[in-house]
C-alpha cells in the first residue's frame, strides 16, 4: 500500500492515531471552537470552528497536491461483507470514479494497548486523490460536527495526508485541530497566519519547533 511507504519513509515510527500531535515533534494543535460560547450558541459556535479549520485546510492544501485521506475505523465484531460500505467519501468527492483508488485493510486495533478488546479492529480506508478531488468544506464541517448531534457529520478519524508537502491533516472534534509536518517549513505559513489560534497550553513546545528555521516554500525541492 503506497500509505505504508509513504509512512515509513516520511514519519518513521508514526502510528496514524490520536492524538497526533503529541506523537510527532514537528506540530501544531490549533484551537477551533470558541470556549466562551455556550451551547445556547451552538450553530454560530460549529460555524465558526468549521470556518477556522477550513481556513487551515486550505493554507495547506493546493489544488495539484497528492493526497491521501485515510480513515480509520474501528468496529466490534463487524461482518466482512459490511467492510466496503463506510460511507465517508462518496459525498466528498467531486467525481465518482476517483472511488476508484479507495483501498481498504484490516488491521489490528490501534488503540489496544489502553483498550484490551481483542474483538475490536481497526478498518484502515486509503483514498489516493489530488486536491482538486475532494469537496473539502463538506468534509471538514462534518468532522466538526461529530460530537455535537449535528448533519452531516463523520464518526470515524479521518487524517488528510499530503504527499507533496510532507504534511498531516486532523480535525479530531470541534474543539481543535492537529497539523504535523517533516519539517518546520512546511508549517511555516500556517504558524504565521493563524498564530492566534495556537492552543496556549502548547504554545511553548510548538514554538520551539520553528526557532532557527529558515522560510521556504516547502513544495521546492520536496
Amino acid at each position: 500500500m503506497m500509505l505504508n511507504g509513504f509512512m515509513d519513509k516520511q514519519f518513521p515510527g508514526l502510528l496514524l492515531r490520536k492524538p497526533l500531535f503529541y506523537s510527532w515533534d514537528i506540530g501544531i494543535r490549533f484551537e477551533l471552537g470558541d470556549p466562551e460560547l455556550d451551547m445556547s450558541q451552538k450553530e454560530r459556535y460549529l460555524r465558526e470552528a468549521g470556518d477556522r479549520a477550513i481556513h487551515l485546510y486550505n493554507l495547506l492544501h493546493r489544488e495539484d497536491d497528492e493526497l491521501l485521506v485515510v480513515t480509520n475505523a474501528h468496529f466490534l465484531d463487524r461482518p466482512r461483507r459490511h467492510e466496503r460500505k463506510l460511507n465517508v467519501y462518496r459525498r466528498r468527492v467531486k467525481d465518482h470514479r476517483v472511488l476508484r483508488k479507495l483501498s481498504q485493510i484490516t488491521i489490528p486495533y490501534i488503540y489496544a494497548e489502553a483498550e484490551k478488546d481483542e474483538n475490536i479492529e481497526t478498518h484502515r480506508f486509503v483514498l489516493e486523490c489530488r486536491g482538486r478531488d475532494l469537496r473539502s468544506e463538506h468534509l471538514i464541517r462534518s468532522l466538526c460536527n461529530t460530537d455535537m448531534g449535528v448533519k452531516p457529520s463523520i464518526e470515524h478519524e479521518v487524517y488528510v495526508i499530503n504527499q507533496t508537502t510532507g504534511t498531516i491533516f486532523h480535525v479530531y472534534d470541534d474543539r481543535g485541530c492537529d497539523v504535523i509536518a517533516t519539517s518546520a517549513d512546511a508549517l511555516r505559513e500556517v504558524y504565521e497566519a493563524c498564530n492566534d489560534w495556537i492552543l496556549d497550553y502548547d504554545r511553548q513546545r510548538i514554538e520551539k519547533s520553528f526557532e532557527n528555521t529558515t522560510t521556504h516554500d516547502s513544495r521546492d525541492g520536496f
